[in-house]
């Protein structure tokens, strides 16, 4: 007579351990990554602001040559968008007049009134700005130079910045390596 051991199966008090233990690494992970969602957001909205602002300076120089001066300042006030060659999938297009507590997180648009292509910022637990209101950057194209030689480029008058910090996860993740040195400021933007 062989005796099989008695299979059995999780107690309650082993169960609810394993969801304990899965719930703490699940709160971990996500405090650690969360992070992460604010640097892609300023890594997507650096990127397209550097599209711009090259594309604006490359049709700037070519009507120059091509036109003149007055050619050139003819393009202060307009919408940086127009010398994209496809603009960015979350552009709303014009709104004139916009609230922007009405415009959804994460999307451009153009306020040809006040000449703004203005971001609204989705994830602003990791952005600050000194503008009031719904957290948000304005950009406008703005003469660099004198009258008799100027370029034009993409500017953000209002100061602002995105905290990439957060975590030790996510500064590894951003850096390639723990930092042994202690938390570093935000990223700071220069507007100028």
């Amino acid at each position: 007579m062989s005796r099989h051991p008695h299979n059995r199966g999780f107690t309650l008090l082993e169960f609810l351990l394993v969801i304990t233990l899965v719930g703490i690494f699940f709160v971990v992970a996500i405090e650690n990554l969360l992070p992460l969602t604010g640097e892609a957001e300023r890594v997507s909205v650096e990127r397209n602001r550097v599209a711009m602002d090259s594309n604006l300076r490359t049709a700037a120089a070519e009507r120059l040559l091509r036109d003149g001066r007055e050619a050139v300042k003819a393009m202060e006030g307009r919408n940086p968008v127009e010398w994209l060659q496809r603009p960015p999938t979350n552009y709303l297009g014009e709104k004139p007049g916009a609230n922007p507590a009405n415009v959804p997180p994460g999307h451009w648009y153009w306020d040809p009134e006040g000449q703004w292509l203005i971001y609204t910022v989705r994830h602003s637990r990791y952005f600050h700005s000194e503008l009031d209101g719904p957290p948000r950057i304005r950009f406008q194209v703005e003469r660099e130079g004198g009258e008799q030689f100027f370029a034009l480029r993409l500017v953000s008058p209002d100061a602002y910045h995105w905290d990439s910090e957060g975590s030790e996860l996510a500064r590894w993740i951003l850096r390639g390596r723990p930092d042994e040195s202690g938390p570093q400021n935000a990223h700071e933007m220069d507007t100028r």
